[in-house]
């Protein structure tokens, strides 16, 4: 509702919401590669209410393309979080 939309396309939604985050007011901001990549709850990094295997997941070097690179420096300039 706060982002005003209803379609139903998650990626979009991943989008809308890390422009919402990195537009807020806040004096920092971090938003997780999980989040930029879009990946599911298999890649989450502390599961609450268990033992072991948290904070296991680790950034493969070839997730970063060109195309993510470019949106991560355009929202990152068009916040001024530079």
């Amino acid at each position: 509702d706060y982002l005003h939309y209803d379609g139903d396309d998650d990626a979009v939604l991943v989008d809308m919401s890390i422009d919402c985050i990195m537009a807020s007011v806040s004096d920092k901001c971090i938003v997780p590669m999980q989040d930029y990549l879009k990946l599911d709850n298999t890649a989450r990094m502390n599961k609450p209410n268990t033992l072991g295997n948290n904070w296991m997941w680790r950034l493969d070097k070839n997730a970063f393309s060109d195309s993510l690179k470019e949106r991560m420096r355009d929202i990152t300039v068009k916040t001024n979080r530079i």
